[in-house]
């Protein structure tokens, strides 16, 4: 799992860009709820390492904080805008943000059933959701919502 571990992480952090100065949470360095999805994207992105890191060493407490954090995140991210939204047709904009927020929750959904297998000491399936789905729904996610600057 080691090698599996690595290559995950590689490839989450190589699909981000690294925020110039952006808290990774959904909150801004005063405390004050952010509205910017990329500091909520990073915030994911964080806490995606955490678990990957901790599912290896079976520390399942911290992986079950980090997967409440990112359900946390997609909760507040699913009321915002993608990314994109500038470059789709006027339109199709509110189609777009309905595919975005359907996105969300099934972003939610992942991290709920992920949150069992970690209760039930499943870290094996744990893994592959995290390897597995959590990772395609990303990529996915990232080539219908992200913009193209």
């Amino acid at each position: 799992m080691k090698i599996a571990v690595g290559a995950v992480l590689f490839a989450v952090g190589f699909g981000f860009a690294i925020a110039r100065g952006a808290v990774p949470s959904s909150t801004t360095a005063d405390g004050a709820e952010s509205r910017d999805l990329h500091e909520h994207m990073m915030g994911f992105l964080d806490q995606l390492k955490t678990i990957a890191q901790h599912l290896q060493a079976g520390k399942t407490e911290e992986c079950l904080e980090a997967a409440t954090r990112m359900q946390e995140l997609a909760l507040s991210a699913k009321h915002l805008d993608p990314a994109n939204l500038e470059e789709v047709p006027e339109e199709q904009r509110a189609d777009h943000r309905r595919s975005f927020r359907i996105a969300m929750v099934q972003l939610l959904s992942e991290l709920s059933l992920l949150e069992i297998e970690l209760l039930e000491g499943k870290r094996d399936e744990a893994w592959a959701r995290v390897s597995g789905s959590l990772f395609q729904l990303r990529e996915s996610s990232h080539e219908r919502f992200q913009s193209a600057d």
